[in-house]
């Protein structure tokens, strides 16, 4: 399992980036410029 670490960090960077694209998302739909 020496790759588990590299895996979970992976997943953290693209749960952030999945974060900010909703929120700018829901910013943009309630009319607030990214």
């Amino acid at each position: 399992m020496a790759g588990t670490g590299n895996t979970t960090r992976v997943l953290i960077v693209d749960d952030e980036q999945h974060t900010r694209r909703v929120l700018e998302a829901i910013l943009q739909r309630e009319g607030y410029e990214t």
